[in-house]
This record gives C-alpha cells, structure tokens and sequence, in this order.
C-alpha cells in the first residue's frame, strides 16, 4: 500500500472512529433522557394512586404502594407531610446518608411531585422520589457495542470499495500517461526509423545476411511502433500469429548476429514445433527472447557460451536458455519478476 492509500485509509479510519464516538454519546443521552421521562411518568402514576388512599386514610396502603415502587425503580422514597408524623422515607432516614458527597448528588435524580388531597386543604405534602440518573447507561453502551460488531462488516466493505475506486483511479491516471507517452514515442520515432528503412537498399549485395537481418529488425521495430497506437491491450493484439516456429527461426539468426564472436552461441529446435500453432506477438516474443539472451551475454565475463532450446511439450512450448556466465545470486531470485528490477 503506497503512501496516497495509506493516507486514504486512515481519514477513513479517523471519520468511522468519530461517527462511532458521536453515535455513543448520542445513545448515552438518549438513554439519560429515556431513563428521566421513565422514572418521572412512573413517580407521577404512583403519586396519583397515594392520593386516591390517602383520601380514603389507608395509609399503610399508601406505605406498601411507596415501598413496591422504590424496590422497581427508585433508590428512595420520602413522604413529606405538614401533619405531625406522618413523614417518612423508604429506607429509614438512618439508612440514608445526610450529607450526600457532590458526586452523589450528580448520579441521583430528585423528582419532587405534590400530593392532591382535597380532603385535606391548606395542607401541602408531597413525595420526593430519587433514583439513578444514568440507570439506562449500561444498556446503551451494550447496544452500542452491538452496533458497532454489526456494523465492522459493512465498514470492512466500504474500505474495500475505497481502497478499489482508490486503485481504479490511479490506473485511469496511468492509462492517461501511458496513452500521452506512447504518443509522443511514436511521433519521435518515426521519422527516424523512415529513414532507416531505406539503407538495406543501398547495401551491397556482398553483406545479403547483414541486409537480411538489419530488414528484419527494421520490421521489428515498425511492429513495435505500431503497436504503440493499441495502447489498451486486447485479447488478440495487432499483428498477432500462430506460427511459433517460423517466429522461433527469424529470432534465432538475429541473435546469432548479435552475439560476440568469443561466446559460442548454439541453440536447439525440436522438429516437431513446425507443425505447432501458439498465439503470440511475434516482435514482442522476439523482443523477449533477445533480451534473455543479451543478459547472458552481459553475465560471461570474457569467453563462454550461451545454448539455446526449444522443446514441444504436448500442450505447451519449453523454452530453455542457459549459459555460462555469473549468474544470479541465490538471495534475489524471488526479486527477478518485480517490474523494473535489475541486477547488473
């Protein structure tokens, strides 16, 4: 991963890291605000029914109602009365502490509701209720946890779909590049090679195998430019061919000329390839072939040799190219096939 990935990915990883911190507190809150409507509609119910017994003197009704309500939803119940003892709290107020620390007054929430007695008028009692403000926390922080297992996922696919488009971007970008290069290639290369393809012409006739093979990698060369102007690659490329053997011969007499008098140069071609049919470029597998061969020549120090064979496989063409030279040294090997790696 290059370093514009890399850089594409961890703004990705920033924005899911604060989308899913908003979307805790989001939940946290809502869970505060859910638990403080909860606690208030369940104090205003059990205070309306206290009125009812109240004004029917049940009172230790009234008591087993309060104490019922506390055990479901609230931490302490106090009854405040004007009448003389009639005040209570649910636990005792020796259970209770007196003076309650700062913290402890932020996690409990007091809701203070007025008892209706008409029985009773001049008279203002009413039912302190208190309870734990962040009750819901819990179950909020557990649904956010199962949001996010939920969600790792559809984030996984995201990535890889950024990281894609990501990818698809830089190959359009490539493909514009590749397209304005070769343009500018074969622009700059043609009237050259125009003039190249008149000096076999003028060759005497003494040098025929000189004029033979400088025509040939002439036609080579216009081959390779041409195929400058197929920029896309295609399933069947310009200039195509079947004719692997015919392909084989002309690159083995370039390569014959091509190496130096003091490498022994011999190759090997099984007869049977004359009949064989494999679809290939035939410059580009010329090209090939003479760019292994020239490593080796680049490998033999002063004098050695360079085999070259071609055997029919059935199915497939084994093409083997040995020789004599330095070779490669055992820790690149896996490095050979990385493009633009070179080793002397």
């Amino acid at each position: 991963m290059n370093t514009s990935q890399t850089d594409v990915v961890n703004r990705f990883e920033k924005k899911q890291i604060i989308f899913a911190t908003f979307g805790l507190l989001l939940l946290m809150c809502l869970a505060t605000l859910a638990n403080s409507l909860n606690l208030y509609s369940v104090a205003k119910q059990t205070t309306q029914f206290v009125s009812h017994l109240m004004q029917s003197e049940n009172f230790r009704e009234v008591s087993l109602t309060l104490e019922a309500a506390r055990s479901n939803s609230f931490q302490a119940i106090k009854f405040k009365s004007e009448r003389p003892g009639r005040s209570f709290s649910l636990p005792a107020i020796s259970q209770l502490e007196l003076q309650p620390s700062l913290w402890k007054r932020f996690l409990t929430e007091q809701i203070i509701i007025p008892i209706d007695n008409p029985l009773q008028t001049g008279l203002s009692d009413h039912i302190i209720y208190e309870a734990s403000r962040f009750r819901f926390i819990p179950y909020s922080i557990l649904a956010w946890l199962i949001l996010v297992l939920v969600s790792i996922p559809q984030t996984r696919l995201m990535k890889r779909k950024l990281l894609d488009q990501f990818e698809k971007d830089i190959d359009f970008e490539r493909a514009q590049i590749q397209t304005e290069l070769a343009r500018q290639v074969r622009h700059n290369l043609r009237t050259p090679l125009a003039a190249l393809m008149r000096i076999p012409s003028r060759l005497p006739d003494s040098t025929k195998l000189e004029k033979e093979v400088l025509s040939s990698s002439i036609t080579q060369m216009r081959a390779i430019v041409s195929s400058l102007d197929d920029v896309v690659p295609t399933k069947d490329p310009i200039g195509a061919s079947t004719d692997i053997y015919g392909t084989l011969i002309r690159s083995i007499r370039e390569i014959s000329l091509a190496v130096p008098t003091k490498i022994n140069f011999s190759y090997e071609i099984d007869d049977a390839l004359a009949s064989a049919l494999t679809s290939h470029t035939p410059h580009e597998f010329r090209a090939l072939l003479g760019n292994i061969v020239n490593n080796s020549v680049d490998s033999i120090v002063s004098v050695g040799k360079i085999h070259f064979t071609v055997c029919d496989m059935g199915a497939e063409v084994k093409i083997t190219i040995e020789d004599s030279g330095c070779g490669i040294p055992q820790e690149i090997h896996q490095l050979i096939f990385e493009n633009g790696f070179s080793f002397n």
